[in-house]
């Protein structure tokens, strides 16, 4: 496991590397009478480390994470299935039972160490408070007012909505508390990118706010550009509409990932896109031309892109 990852980053690589674990776990805890003891006897018997490889020392310093993050996923996979309501109860008391069983000095030196691990913590415990109402240790050491701004986005930050978040910061009258609330929230959900819903409440607040700068970056980060999200895919039209100046370098990436998925249906979105971008070089179409010229010499050997280009170009 690289020492340099992201929240982000950490919470994706130990999910990858339990899935298929979790989702037998979750079947099981659903449908065997004693399904949830032998869950927990695989969670409090650190049966996940044989999957994550850490060392003695690291699985017994961050065994609290790793605890409540399985018991995040767990939750998560039975709400998919709809099988949650109907475990809701003995879960929570598993929660319980779990945070009874760690000892409050380990999840102290986890949340002190300002790492991606205490990063990682900090949000498995917001969402064990907001679910369950189950007080976890490491708020002993962070203990925030629940009206606060931050405490109402931290509970908020469980199921984010825009609207409720629309609500709540219209309803902020001193414009420096407003501009910090909205820097926290935008900091919060960076953090959970990688879970769908999300990612949309992100695009929407930051298009709602014109913090196009934060979008940008983000956007830059899409491998796939044919399966953009609606929001994501609203915000790159805005881009275009308002023709924002860093429009063309964004469509040059986009367009260059989309002809390397090598799929016809990705090869007509880089087409559409190259059309589009040759908006922003009206009154100097020799540069523009220059620009084709490099794209097809790069991809010469695409030859059903570059046919593609040919037919369906409007140049």
């Amino acid at each position: 496991m690289k020492e340099s990852l992201s929240a982000n980053e950490l919470y994706i690589y130990i999910n990858e590397k339990l899935s298929k674990e979790l989702t037998l776990y979750s079947q099981i805890i659903f449908f065997e009478e004693n399904g949830l003891l032998t869950f927990s006897n695989w969670l409090n018997g650190q049966g996940w480390n044989r999957e994550l490889k850490l060392s003695a020392k690291k699985a017994n310093k961050y065994e609290p994470v790793i605890k409540l993050l399985c018991l995040r996923e767990i939750r998560s996979l039975l709400i998919k299935k709809q099988l949650y309501t109907l475990r809701k109860k003995q879960l929570g008391k598993l929660v319980q039972e779990t945070l009874a069983s760690s000892q409050s000095e380990s999840f102290k030196i986890v949340f002190n160490e300002n790492s991606t691990w205490s990063e990682l913590l900090d949000q498995c415990c917001n969402m064990i408070i907001a679910e369950f109402n189950i007080e976890v240790p490491s708020k002993l050491c962070n203990d925030e007012d629940p009206e606060s701004i931050k405490g109402w986005l931290n509970r908020w930050l469980t199921s984010p909505h825009f609207q409720k978040y629309k609500y709540f910061i219209e309803s902020i009258d001193d414009d420096k508390e407003k501009n910090k609330a909205i820097d926290l929230a935008i900091s919060m959900l960076k953090r959970q990118l990688h879970q769908d819903h999300v990612k949309r409440v992100y695009y929407s607040i930051i298009m709602y706010h014109q913090r196009l700068e934060e979008g940008i970056t983000e956007l830059r980060s899409i491998s796939d550009p044919l399966h953009l999200s609606e929001e994501e895919y609203k915000f790159l039209t805005l881009l275009i509409k308002i023709k924002h100046t860093e429009t063309p370098s964004i469509l040059h990436q986009v367009i260059e990932r989309l002809i390397v998925r090598k799929t016809r249906s990705h090869y007509v979105q880089a087409v559409a896109y190259i059309n589009i971008l040759r908006r922003f070089y009206d009154g100097n179409s020799s540069q523009f031309q220059e620009y084709l010229i490099i794209l097809k010499n790069k991809f010469s050997r695409y030859s059903s892109f570059i046919k593609e280009l040919e037919e369906h170009g409007s140049y």
